[in-house]
């Protein structure tokens, strides 16, 4: 990627600008594909192991009442 400056007195090569957009004009309608299934498989493994973690809890509180 290449820095362009802000400033209004910078040089300017149109030249350069033009193949700066054309770059992106060739992907403009290429279809973004979006995979899912790691987030979800993440989420997933991550509610288990709360389950799991909330179960260990409620077995931790009840032998606390049972010993208490």
């Amino acid at each position: 990627m290449k820095v362009i400056s802000s400033s209004p007195y910078a040089p300017f090569n149109s030249k350069e600008w033009n193949s700066l957009i054309s770059k992106n004009v060739k992907y403009e309608n290429t279809p973004i594909k979006i995979q899912k299934k790691f987030y979800r498989t993440l989420t997933l493994k991550k509610i288990e192991k709360d389950k799991l973690l909330q179960e260990k809890n409620e077995l931790h509180q009840q032998m606390q009442l049972v010993f208490g």
